[in-house]
């Protein structure tokens, strides 16, 4: 049986913040001690106590058993985020991209849709920036391994980049100084930039 009692403190202790545990445990109905007990790990509520609690902050009880990473109560947005792994802020942020707001100015829109066009380039586009980008921001090579398990009594032709934290091989397609993804990834943008400009040029001749 999975212990969940680690993130579910961990999240209300976040879901708090600044505010002062007397605060939040009157909203709740329970004593500043049972708070603190809970946000320290040291006892579990039980089930009406985590549904108020999940009231009190406006969140789900998925979220507070970290079942999910969305906080929001919204039924679609879980779907959402059960579906594709996208957490809170993005799907916002994309609920935004998609809205209408009576106060947003025509160059919002405009900018907006440049924001949807970009996002959709980057994920459906036949280029290696996604990769580059992973690459850049995730990996941590530490040693030379072998490609099978990262150990490094092979062969030095047979030895690979390796990252221990990942517990991931990498081809010799990759180097080890991450300035060289970032310069990649600077490359492919270029070249995205270049491809936009040509069709967009196309359009405009059609036009």
């Amino acid at each position: 049986m999975k212990d969940v009692t680690d993130i579910f403190s961990t999240r209300i202790r976040e879901l708090r913040g600044e505010r002062k545990q007397e605060e939040i445990a009157s909203k709740i109905g329970i004593s500043r001690g049972s708070l603190s007990y809970y946000e320290s790990g040291e006892r579990r509520p039980d089930i009406n106590i985590l549904n108020s609690i999940a009231d009190v902050y406006g969140v789900s009880t998925d979220y507070l058993l970290g079942r999910s990473d969305v906080k929001s109560t919204d039924i679609e947005d879980k779907a959402i985020s059960d579906k594709l792994g996208l957490n809170s802020y993005s799907i916002e942020f994309l609920e935004h991209l998609n809205g209408k707001s009576k106060d947003d100015h025509i160059s919002v829109a405009n900018y907006n849709k440049l924001y949807k066009k970009t996002i959709n380039v980057i994920i459906g586009g036949k280029n290696w920036i996604i990769e580059y980008l992973t690459s850049y921001l995730f990996f941590h090579f530490s040693h030379f391994g072998s490609w099978s398990s990262g150990e490094t009594n092979s062969p030095i032709s047979d030895l690979l980049l390796y990252d221990d934290k990942l517990d991931m091989t990498f081809s010799e397609d990759y180097d080890f100084i991450s300035n060289v993804f970032l310069f990649q990834l600077n490359e492919e943008l270029r070249q995205m930039r270049q491809e936009i400009n040509e069709l967009e040029d196309i359009d405009n001749y059609r036009g």
